[in-house]
Formats: C-alpha cells, structure tokens, sequence
C-alpha cells in the first residue's frame, strides 16, 4: 500500500466475507440504517473473499449500492481485509465482521477519538444479542517467555488498549497505508490484528476501547465450519510468527528462546497435532525475520515500556478523548 495516498473526509465500513451471504443478509440493513444518519461522507465496502454461496450475485441485487471486491482466491481474513482497504474513499476505515450487527448511534463516540494525531485504531465494545457479556478491558503480559491476557472490571470510562480487533473497530487510514496494512504472512486467520496494532503501539501510536459503542456480535464464526486441527495448527503458528516477528527487547527476546521447548511442549501435549504448526512456523522464519528487520527500523517503544503504558491505561481508564 502507498504511503502517499490522501483520501476524502469520510467512513469507508470494510467487511470481509466468506460464505457469508446469510449474515449479510441479516446485519447489512442495520448497518446501511445507522451510517445513512452521519454526517460524514461513507460507503460501504463488502470483500466476497471467493465464497461459493453466491455472495457476489445477492449483493449485486440486493444492495447494488455497495462497492463490492471479489477476489478470485480464497486469501484469508488479511488478503481480504488488505483489498478492502486498498478500494476504500474516505480517511477513517471501520473494519467488520459479516457477523457483527450495529445498532444506531454506535459510530459517533468513536468519532472524536481520530481527531487526535496519536490515534490509530479505537474499538467498540460487543455484547451477545441477548445484551450481556461486554467488553472488559484488557492487556497483555509477558510471563514465562510468552503473552498472556489480563482481564480487567468492566468500565463505563474509555481505555487503552493492546489491540483492536479487524471485526469491530474504526482506524485512521493514513496510518494504515503507513504501516502497510495487514501482514498477509498470517493468513488465513489468527494474529493478523494482534501483530498490526501490536506495530502500531511501537511505532508510538496508541489504540482506545470505546464502551459508549457498542455493537452486537452473533458469534457465528466462518472459521467455524474448518477442521478443530487445522484451526489449532494455524493459530500456534501464527502465535510463534508474531512473537518472532515482534518481540525486540533482549530480555523478553531471551525469556521466549528459553522457555521455547517447554512452551512447544505444552502446546503439544494439549493437541499433539499442533507440532505441525511448530514446523510451518520454522518454515517462514526467513520471511518473518525479513519483516523484522524492516521493522526494527521503525521502532520508538520497546516492548515492556509498551505493556506497561497499556496496562495502567487498561486497568485505570483514561479521562475521555479530549484528554489524549
């Protein structure tokens, strides 16, 4: 993606799909409803990432309106998400899943958080249809040579946060280009978000969690149809991938190379058939140490001066967007 590109004042909603056509049919109204109520310019881009259920066509009738990309392939979240990016207007890019239905009002308390030249990403919170279990803050922790979660209460106060979901968040388009979109390496699902705003932060960029939007998730995952073994040996590679790729301070670079063999072993002795992840991963270790260094040169934050910037920001909140 060009770093030069400048776009329209705007809300580009990208939504990636695969065999999605029945959730699209249930959530595009609710969607089309609430962004025809902003004040800003928007549009809506649909990604048919290859989908044999005829995807393409219903859009094409059902919603000419939309701009709708057909990739010949089946890519992945990432590919599909990068091809929707590239074809969107407008300066602000909301990221959905076909599974994500909005409710109106959601995307103005978002809005202010782009106005701050440190922002990359902010997040909605999601809540099940039947309105419970919502988004709680939450970090990352480095122990024992991995990343962990930290959950935290539920707030009403917006947060930090270590990343932003590519199903529920809206981005800065510049920044976005600037980091190079997604990394197509983890396709075709797991992490690709996670190692994008985990750039993000190091390159001294920040990402918020917004409780005031809300939206609703179905949970009806594509990745759901796939085989549990092939879901598991994707998401163990893609969990060495980012961590190889991304961890640069020397103690925690360390800490992970030491505990590596007892940390694959767990992994193992879990589902033995997620060693074949361990060995896909050593596999590209040419590519990802290629992205690396490319990216080392970029870096303004380590690693733990990060975690610990998310984590008090996570745990305690923040003030509102006015006091970035």
């Amino acid at each position: 993606m060009a770093v030069t590109n400048s776009y329209a004042s705007g809300i580009s909603v990208v939504i990636p799909t695969w065999n999605g056509r029945h959730l699209l049919a249930a959530n595009l109204p609710y969607l089309a409803a609430s962004i025809s109520s902003s004040e800003l310019e928007t549009e809506i881009v649909v990604v048919d990432d290859a989908s044999t259920d005829d995807t393409a066509a219903y859009l094409m009738e059902a919603f000419p309106d939309i701009k709708l990309v057909t990739c010949e392939s089946n890519g992945g979240f990432a590919v599909a998400a990068n091809r929707g990016i590239e074809a969107a207007q407008y300066d602000k890019v909301l990221l959905l899943n076909n599974d994500i239905r909005v409710a109106p009002g959601f995307l103005e308390p978002l809005l202010p958080y782009l106005e701050h030249p440190d922002t990359f990403a902010v997040a909605t919170a999601t809540v099940t249809p039947a309105g419970d279990k919502e988004t709680r803050p939450h970090t990352w922790i480095f122990k024992q040579g991995v990343f962990r979660e930290e959950w935290f209460p539920l707030s009403s106060r917006p947060s930090l946060a270590f990343g932003a979901s590519g199903g529920h968040a809206l981005f800065d388009h510049h920044k976005l280009d600037e980091l190079g979109g997604f990394d197509e390496q983890f396709s075709p699902f797991y992490y690709e978000d996670t190692d994008l705003s985990y750039r993000a932060w190091k390159r001294g960029f920040s990402i918020y969690l917004e409780p005031g939007s809300r939206v609703i998730h179905e949970h009806q995952a594509t990745i759901g149809s796939l085989s549990k073994n092939y879901v598991s040996v994707v998401r163990i590679r893609n969990k060495y991938l980012f961590m190889w790729k991304n961890l640069t301070d020397l103690r925690y670079l360390m800490s992970h190379l030491l505990w590596l063999p007892v940390n694959i072993g767990k992994d193992v002795v879990r589902r033995p058939v997620t060693i074949l992840g361990v060995f896909w991963a050593l596999a590209r270790l040419p590519s990802v140490l290629s992205a690396r260094r490319t990216e080392r040169h970029r870096i303004k934050l380590g690693d733990k001066e990060i975690l610990k910037k998310i984590r008090k920001g996570a745990r305690d909140g923040i003030e509102g967007h006015a006091h970035h």
